[in-house]
């Protein structure tokens, strides 16, 4: 099993900015694992603490989707709402290695 972390640095006093080179870092990060660990399953879960996390998933939707990389890589979705939060599961992996139908199944 392996825990990917991705969190910004805050420094008191210091508002935090967009940095554009945030997408590319952790999309890097993201195919590097999968290209060195085929077999894997890349689950994930949008921080909900500031009840931010469908933005969040909205904002690693699109940097999956304007990537070059959709015909390498699967995304999969779940969505479950409760009474305080909409939770959204993710999946990512390597297209080859699972397929979203069975994973649709389960």
């Amino acid at each position: 099993m392996y825990i990917l972390s991705f969190y910004p640095v805050v420094n008191e006093g210091v508002k935090l900015s967009n940095d554009i080179k945030i997408k590319a870092t952790i999309s890097q990060i993201i195919i590097d694992f999968l290209d060195n660990n085929k077999d894997a399953l890349i689950h994930y879960v949008c921080d909900s603490s500031d009840k931010r996390q469908y933005s969040r998933n909205k904002l690693f939707s699109k940097w999956f989707n304007e990537s070059n990389t959709i015909n390498v890589y699967s995304k999969f979705n779940l969505n479950y709402p409760t009474e305080d939060l909409f939770y959204t599961l993710e999946f990512l992996f390597i297209t080859n290695t699972y397929q979203i139908k069975e994973l649709e199944k389960r």
